[in-house]
């Protein structure tokens, strides 16, 4: 009998290998290899030191971003101070969904409203994008007719964006008018309110939020490596120059 088992067993054809991990693997490769966006996960719990700076005390960091770093990190008492401000300025899913983005826009004028000249040279920065005749025709006339307005077209077109590279395309734009603290202290105001927004039932999709906060994703950690390199070969993302 012992013997019998033997040749049988011999006589058995070997088993294919496996090749799922293979597989697997090479899956893995072809999605690099084709150059598929490699995003930041979304921010659970952001760090609180950037730079050596301690964002959280040093009165010189931005304070949207403060706001953004307590919203995320310090629960019910974070998002209160941010929600607050949806409530005050009629930004909640209980003012009409289809109003809480013009009057997020009405807000950003208001909040970031800055000398005329300055003003006349945003505006002469981002005329030539796509999206700002889009942004115009959303707002009402009472907004038109007080005349241009670059931060509320600006919040608009951030909204409008069809994704990040928009995006990355109205910062290339802003970069002359304003310096690098402004932009981005004008960035994480509005991805702020747009996540607090999205957060709070209003209607809207969190990849207006995540679209802004990929590109200060770049801008504080690509371009700050740029700036210190000894090359003046400009960084291209997309083939979009942003320096």
């Amino acid at each position: 009998m012992s013997e019998n088992r033997k040749r049988s067993r011999g006589n058995r054809s070997p088993s294919p290998p496996d090749t799922t991990r293979k597989k697997k693997r090479r899956r893995a490769s072809v999605g690099t290899a084709q150059g598929m966006p490699a995003y930041p996960p979304p921010p659970q719990s952001p760090p609180t030191r950037y730079g050596g700076i301690d964002a959280q005390s040093d009165d010189g960091f931005c304070q949207w971003k403060k706001r953004y770093l307590r919203y995320h990190r310090q629960g019910e008492a974070g998002k209160q101070e941010v929600i607050s401000i949806l409530q005050e300025n009629h930004m909640t899913s209980d003012d009409y969904n289809n109003l809480c983005l013009l009057h997020m826009a009405k807000y950003m004028s208001q909040t970031f409203r800055t000398d005329r000249d300055r003003e006349e040279r945003i505006l002469a920065s981002i005329r030539g994008h796509h999206l700002y005749e889009q942004a115009r025709a959303c707002m009402p006339e009472g907004m038109k007719q007080t005349g241009e307005d670059p931060w509320s077209a600006l919040a608009l077109m951030l909204v409008l964006a069809d994704g990040d590279e928009d995006v990355r395309q109205l910062v290339v734009c802003l970069r002359t008018p304003l310096t690098p603290e402004q932009l981005s202290e004008f960035l994480w105001c509005t991805a702020t309110l747009l996540r607090a927004m999205a957060d709070t039932d209003v209607k809207i999709s969190n990849r207006l939020h995540y679209n802004i906060f990929f590109v200060l994703h770049l801008m504080e950690n690509v371009l700050q490596e740029v700036d210190q390199r000894t090359s003046e070969e400009p960084l291209m993302l997309n083939g979009v120059s942003v320096t």
